[in-house]
């Protein structure tokens, strides 16, 4: 089981707790969607890091609302398929999200059929890259490896686009935190993006 259950309201509102534009404390998370907390700056940096262009098709796993899905596909070009599976996201996205947000579980084939028709492939043909968002940190180091084999079925290029140890963003104790070095010590053949850009190889 995840160390956080993302299917909680609760959950989402104490990770996206923002100042509010009046002072008058912090808000919940339907204000940081408004917002669009997750920056153009982050898809810049994802686009940039791995060289992502129009030929492309990527999957974005955890994508939330789909914000940073959405400036990758509109900045690269690539073919961009977001998906998240908490009820969270699924039972509001019809107001909170701009692009489609697939349910599509990679653990199961009917999730993984849905992802592949979304982004068109078909035969033996994977999709070119896989790219989870801050996925990792909410789960066990067997359930990471677990996700990681269940994406590289998908696509040979596995990477992981999170807030690492130290890097602050509250940091949650109940969540599973680590350097760049020791997630590439766990997930030896996938690659890392932490929240500054610098990719870990």
């Amino acid at each position: 089981m995840p160390l956080i259950n993302m299917d909680d309201p609760a959950e989402w509102d104490g990770m996206y707790e923002v100042p509010r534009d009046d002072g008058t404390g912090r808000g919940h998370f339907e204000i940081a969607c408004k917002r669009h907390i997750v920056a153009v700056s982050n898809a810049e940096g994802i686009i940039a890091a791995l060289g992502l262009n129009a030929t492309h098709k990527i999957a974005m796993i955890g994508a939330g609302f789909g914000w940073m899905a959405k400036d990758v596909a509109e900045l690269s070009g690539a073919v961009v398929a977001a998906v998240d599976t908490s009820t969270y996201i699924q039972t509001r996205k019809a107001t909170d999200a701009e692009i489609e947000i697939l349910n599509a579980d990679v653990s199961a084939g009917s999730g993984r059929a849905a992802l592949r028709q979304a982004l068109g492939i078909t035969g033996n043909s994977k999709a070119s890259f896989m790219i989870t968002e801050d996925v990792l940190t909410i789960l066990t180091d067997a359930e990471c490896a677990q996700l990681s084999a269940l994406l590289h079925n998908l696509s040979t290029v596995v990477v992981h686009w999170l807030t690492v140890k130290d890097q602050g963003f509250g940091q949650d104790p109940r969540m599973n935190w680590k350097t760049p070095a020791q997630w590439k010590a766990l997930l030896p053949n996938d690659l890392f993006i932490q929240r500054s850009g610098a990719v870990v190889l």
